[in-house]
């Protein structure tokens, strides 16, 4: 009987889902197809997120269960063999070291067949504006723990909208910041939930294809 990759992930059972990874390898499956079913196990964790069914530190280790396995399928893979559903540039703002949720949703993001570029912690508007022209992604996603790095996030999106980018990014925040936030900041929407952040990205990528 063939091992279920979807029900070791929802089990946390990092041990369990990397061997079947290995072993659907040896056999020679489908990679697209495991990553497939991996992407399902991890849809799964996020919706017991959402329902309280699972805490913050389950998705923490579900998230990194997906890192790990990618790691191993991810070179397997020919160059551009798997097919992105979209692209979006994430960066915590800066003034502020915190990247914990941060990595969360670039997880998640990742599962859900996102092309992320993540420029980690503490970047400047004018380096995150550079890498939105270079990728020409249409997303950007920006975190802070700092309320002090609330004016530094402000500053950021003002750049981007005040820029040629003007219309053809959508800024999405995130992180220990208050529901004010977004008035103040100017984005296209927040949330403090990881989950919930991913489908926000995806309905704009999927609306922008309608």
């Amino acid at each position: 009987m063939e091992k279920n990759l979807r029900e070791a992930i929802v089990k946390l059972d990092e041990t369990e889902a990397i061997a079947i990874v290995k072993e659907r390898i040896n056999h020679g499956e489908d990679l697209l197809a495991v990553i497939k079913e991996a992407r399902e196990g991890m849809e799964i964790v996020g919706r017991h997120f959402e329902t309280g069914e699972f805490f913050l530190s389950e998705l923490i280790m579900a998230g990194e269960i997906f890192k790990d396995m990618m790691e191993i399928i991810e070179p397997r893979l020919s160059e551009g063999a798997e097919k992105k559903i979209g692209k979006i540039v994430i960066a915590t703002v800066k003034g502020d070291e915190h990247d914990l949720g941060k990595n969360i949703v670039t997880n998640l993001l990742k599962a859900a067949g996102f092309e992320i570029y993540d420029l980690g912690t503490n970047i400047p508007p004018d380096k995150i504006i550079q890498k939105l022209r270079e990728t020409k992604a249409p997303v950007l996603g920006l975190s802070c723990l700092l309320t002090t790095s609330l004016p530094f996030m402000k500053e950021t999106v003002e750049r981007v909208n005040d820029s040629d980018l003007k219309g053809k990014v959508k800024i999405i925040i995130g992180g220990g910041i208050t529901q004010g936030a977004l008035s103040f900041v100017g984005a296209d929407a927040q949330t403090c939930n990881a989950s919930e952040g991913v489908s926000i990205i995806k309905n704009w990528t999927l609306s922008s294809r309608a």
